[in-house]
């Protein structure tokens, strides 16, 4: 058993009003197990301490020190912007679920009356670009769809409401921009908000 199967068993025993010989015995060896392994993790430094409180009855019950607290992650942007659009169409009554993968293109596919539409979700923190690098002309179709989301430089503001604009993919490709050298592929932020205001918040696409 694991250090804290051990404690576990001994709380439990030493909670015990009536103590038999057996459970006498028994918490001998579940202290001398305690102490073995509490040793062997001192040895490793996995260890920093177990500490001892007691009962009403005055017994001794150690308890495990709370974890020690990772380091903070930062914000995920991708997983927030798909959890968010995905959320929006729980709440317009779709059923949505979201597809599992690192490099996906599609990230929520909806169960639609007229057949399975598929979105790829691109967020960004800031308000600049959108990369589309992995969109290619075969991708296009009716019931395709890119979602661009923003969260306007105040993704850590949960009161703060995300741009959000849902093109068809068939007519995405008109908001494109490319670099000199042809290797990068993106929307801006400022094309969506000059030239894409019947895609802001145009959830009905999905209906």
């Amino acid at each position: 058993m694991s250090l804290e199967e051990n404690i576990k068993e001994l709380n439990k025993l030493l909670q015990k009003a009536n103590k038999t010989s057996s459970d006498l015995a028994e918490i001998k060896r579940l202290k001398n197990n305690i102490s073995s392994i509490k040793s062997r993790m001192r040895a490793k430094g996995k260890l920093k301490g177990i500490d001892e409180k007691r009962t009403v009855s005055g017994e001794k019950i150690q308890v495990l020190p709370p974890p020690i607290p990772e380091k903070k992650l930062g914000y995920n942007t991708n997983l927030a912007s798909e959890y968010y659009v995905l959320s929006v169409l729980y709440r317009l009554g779709l059923n949505a679920y979201l597809t599992l993968g690192n490099k996906k293109s599609i990230d929520i596919i909806i169960e639609h009356k007229r057949g399975i539409l598929t979105v790829d979700v691109k967020g960004m923190a800031s308000a600049t670009n959108w990369p589309l690098d992995n969109f290619k002309t075969e991708k296009k179709s009716k019931n395709h769809f890119i979602v661009l989301v923003s969260y306007l430089n105040k993704i850590n503001n949960p009161d703060v409401l995300p741009a959000v604009y849902i093109v068809p993919s068939e007519k995405i490709e008109g908001f494109f921009y490319h670099n000199p050298k042809g290797n990068r592929q993106v929307v801006s932020f400022g094309t969506m908000k000059k030239n894409g205001s019947k895609y802001k918040d145009n959830w009905e696409l999905l209906m």
